[in-house]
């Protein structure tokens, strides 16, 4: 491989739609790894830091850290050399749309394990009632 990284220290998912999926899908592959390496392009650097970072509190994964390697500055046409616009437009709008969709996902955490009626007014709220983490 490129740069000298053997090709026994690569690890792909295969299976992912998203960038979120991907992190959920490979971290089960290396369960005793607690630094990460994440190689993608720059425009997608920060979200897929949040990515790992999400699937490793949500897995319960050692992973401690996770370090970002740009792949490229930006994603450029093949043929022409021309910066693809419309891949930097998505991903701006793809960052908060991931924010929108863990914020949805932790009030739905939230109302499954206090109710419905607590989330929203937190008045009876008893953090020494919740289940405990595995």
């Amino acid at each position: 491989m490129t740069l000298g990284l053997p090709q026994s220290a690569v690890v792909e998912d295969g299976l992912a739609q998203s960038t979120l999926q991907n992190a959920l899908f490979s971290l089960p592959l290396i369960p005793n790894a607690e630094h990460i390496i994440v190689v993608t392009e720059a425009f997608h650097l920060p979200r897929s830091w949040a990515s790992y970072r999400w699937a490793a509190w949500e897995l319960d994964h050692p992973a401690t850290s996770v370090t970002l390697v740009m792949s490229e500055e930006v994603r450029r046409d093949p043929h022409t050399g021309d910066v693809r616009w419309n891949i930097q437009i998505r991903e701006s709008h793809a960052i908060w749309f991931n924010l929108a969709r863990a914020l949805a996902y932790l009030w739905r955490r939230t109302t499954l394990l206090i109710g419905f009626t607590d989330a929203l007014s937190m008045r009876n709220f008893r953090p020494h009632l919740l289940p405990q983490s595995r």
